[in-house]
């Protein structure tokens, strides 16, 4: 089973961790999730387990299998960022998905 800690007030998810009873693999994933002051989920990451760090491994964070960014317009999703080199000096958004509802 895995830890969820959740944010204070409306319970939002944040972050997903390894069950630390079970043995570690590079197939191990950890996902952390960002809200808005809206509550609105405004990024994914997805961070691998790499055993080669330190002494019993640990979670790469420097370099995450991916990030996602969310754009939207009041309640609804407009648009899915893939994020390439998040936070570096190359950081650079590529629209991966567009959403639209309704009649425009």
């Amino acid at each position: 089973m895995a830890n969820s800690p959740w944010s204070r007030g409306p319970q939002r998810l944040r972050r997903v961790d390894r069950d630390s009873s079970s043995p570690s693999t590079s197939a191990d994933k950890k996902l952390e999730f960002v809200y808005d002051y809206l509550g609105r989920r405004v990024e994914k990451r997805v961070i691998p387990w790499d055993p080669s760090l330190g002494q019993n491994g640990d979670w790469d964070e420097d370099n995450p299998d991916y990030v996602r960014r969310f754009a939207y317009s009041d309640w609804l999703p407009l648009i899915e960022y893939a994020v390439t080199d998040p936070g570096g000096p190359n950081e650079t958004l590529t629209v991966l998905r567009k959403y639209t509802a309704g009649s425009m």
